[in-house]
């Protein structure tokens, strides 16, 4: 048996000052595959995890940038595709939530290397260093202290006319 996990949307970014939580909301589409005895794979179901609530923070290391889920709240499963009949949905939404809640260190794990690094110079001569977030009210800002970095010689188009 194989899973093919697909995301079909990401949105409603919120943020919070007062406490500097983020959150936003997803949709995965999940298709699972049997393996027939002629060694093929063939899709047996699709349902789709709607109204995904993700909590979320981002973890800063030096000028990397990692997001970490806090929080999976799942409210809505649907039924796409069946080879074998109808579903028990809230027996399933029940059994998504559990997992969501028992594998946040896995998925943690998963998505670590999802980062975003800054870099520490630009054109050469203005270094960046102390990447800080600060959340807002639905909106994060991202500071940076920026340096000066003298050239050490003069170039073609650095010398006084």
């Amino acid at each position: 048996m194989a899973m093919k996990i697909n995301f079909v949307e990401m949105k409603g970014f919120k943020s919070s000052e007062a406490t500097s939580a983020m959150s936003m909301d997803s949709s995965l589409r999940l298709g699972f595959y049997v393996n027939k005895a002629d060694g093929t794979q063939e899709l047996a179901c699709t349902i789709q995890l709607k109204d995904l609530a993700l909590g979320f923070s981002a973890i800063i290391d030096s000028m990397v940038l990692r997001p970490k889920v806090l929080s999976a709240d799942l409210t809505t499963v649907v039924q796409e595709f069946s080879t074998f009949g109808d579903i028990n949905i809230p027996q399933i939404t029940s059994l998504f939530q559990q997992i969501l809640t028992i594998t946040l260190p896995s998925i943690n794990d998963a998505i670590n290397s999802f980062t975003l690094t800054i870099p520490n110079k630009v054109f050469g001569l203005i270094g960046l260093s102390q990447l800080e977030l600060v959340v807002h009210d639905n909106y994060i800002e991202g500071l940076l202290m920026p340096t000066f970095i003298a050239p050490t010689t003069l170039g073609e188009f650095e010398k006084p006319l």
